[in-house]
C-alpha cells in the first residue's frame, strides 16, 4: 500500500485500514496454497477427509465390471483457536511524525499469510515423527498399501557419489548446482516411481513441481533449475526437460525451515493433495476503542485478529524429503 501521511490515521480508520489491507489479493499466490487442499468454509472442530484410493483401472472386459468404490483412508483435522492484537497508544495518534501507525497496520495486516507459512511450515518440519494416513510417518522409509510394495520417501543423498565433475562438488551444507540438478532429478524419479494401493503408477501424469529449501540452498537449486549452462561449463539437463518435456519446476526459499542439510519436493498445482488446511470462515477483526475497559485502563487501542485453523497431511506420495550426507 502505498505510504499516508504521517498523522492521517484515526482509532476508527484502522480497523477499515486493516480490511482493506487484508482483502486484497497477494500480488503472488502463497506457496503453501501450491501444495494443499484448502477447505475455506469449515464448520467443525474437526473435519474429516477421505483420501480416497484410486480408481479402477480400464482393463479387458471378460464379462465383469472392473469397480472400485472409494477406499477407507481418512484423515482428521483439528481446528485450532489463534489469534494476535495491534496495540496503540491514544498519544501516538497526535504524535507519529514518522508513520509508524502506517507501518504497523501493514504488519498486522499481513499476519493471516504469515501466519499460513508458519503453522504449515511446522507441519512440514513436523513430518519426520508425525503420521500420515498409513500410520507410518509422512516421510518414511516404509510407506505400504495394498499392492504397492515397500515404498520410500525419505531419501539419503550422498553427494560424494553424484555424477558430477570433481570440481564441481560442495558440500552437504553448500552443494553445488550441479549437485543440485542431480538431487531434483532423482526426488522428482522417486515421486513419479510411486504406485497406488493396487500396484498402478499414482503420479504418471505430475508435470509441476516444487522445490523447498532452506536459505543456504537457494543459491544453487535456483541456478540448478534455471540456468541454461552449469558454472562447470555442462549443460543443464534440468533446463532441457522443463522447455522439451513441459515440465515445470519452482524453487522456493522457505527461511522458516531449521534445516541445514535438508530439502523436500512437493507435487504442485491444482493436482496436489501433499497437505491439508482448513479455517471456520474468514478471519476477524474486533477492537477496543474509547469505551472499552481496556482503553479505560491502559489509554491505549487495540485490535485483535482470530482465526480458527487446522492443518494436516494428505497424500505422502505427493512430497519427498531428502537429507544430503
Amino acid at each position: 500500500m502505498p505510504m499516508e501521511a504521517a498523522k492521517s490515521w484515526t482509532a476508527p480508520g484502522v480497523r477499515g485500514g486493516l480490511f482493506i489491507r487484508m482483502s486484497t489479493p497477494p500480488k503472488f499466490p502463497e506457496w503453501h496454497s501450491d501444495i494443499s487442499i484448502f477447505t475455506p468454509d469449515s464448520n467443525a472442530a474437526q473435519e474429516t477427509y477421505p483420501l480416497g484410493g484410486s480408481a479402477a483401472i480400464m482393463s479387458e472386459f471378460k464379462g465383469k465390471v472392473n469397480a472400485r468404490g472409494i477406499d477407507d483412508f481418512k484423515v482428521v483435522v483439528t481446528n485450532t483457536p489463534y489469534n494476535g492484537a495491534l496495540e496503540i497508544p491514544r498519544d501516538f495518534f497526535r504524535r507519529d511524525q514518522t508513520a509508524v501507525i502506517e507501518r504497523k497496520v501493514n504488519e498486522f495486516s499481513r499476519q493471516g499469510p504469515r501466519h499460513w507459512r508458519k503453522v504449515v511450515t511446522q507441519k512440514i518440519l513436523d513430518g519426520e515423527t508425525n503420521n500420515a494416513y498409513d500410520d507410518q510417518t509422512y516421510f518414511s522409509t516404509t510407506h505400504s498399501s495394498g499392492l504397492s510394495g515397500t515404498q520410500d520417501n525419505d531419501l539419503s543423498i550422498d553427494i560424494s557419489d553424484l555424477p558430477v565433475p570433481t570440481a564441481a562438488h560442495g558440500s552437504t551444507t553448500s552443494p553445488s548446482a550441479d549437485e543440485a540438478g542431480e538431487i531434483v532429478m532423482l526426488m522428482i524419479e522417486k515421486m513419479l516411481s510411486y504406485k497406488d494401493d493396487v500396484g498402478e503408477p499414482m503420479n504418471e501424469d505430475l508435470l509441476n513441481f516444487m522445490v523447498m529449501v532452506p536459505t543456504n540452498f537457494w543459491k544453487a537449486f535456483t541456478s540448478a533449475v534455471s540456468d541454461k549452462n552449469l558454472s562447470s561449463g555442462r549443460t543443464n539437463t534440468l533446463v532441457g526437460v522443463q522447455e522439451n518435456e513441459g515440465i515445470s519446476i519452482k524453487v522456493v526459499s522457505n527461511t522458516r525451515l531449521t534445516w541445514t542439510t535438508k530439502l523436500v519436493l512437493f507435487a504442485s498445482g491444482p493436482e496436489s493433495m501433499a497437505l491439508i488446511k482448513q479455517q471456520e470462515g474468514d478471519m476477524e477483526i474486533g477492537e477496543e476503542l474509547l469505551d472499552s475497559a481496556h482503553y479505560k485502563n491502559t489509554k491505549n487501542f487495540r485490535w485483535q485478529a482470530d482465526a480458527s485453523r487446522g492443518t494436516g497431511y494428505g497424500l505422502w506420495q505427493h512430497a519427498v524429503l531428502a537429507t544430503l550426507t
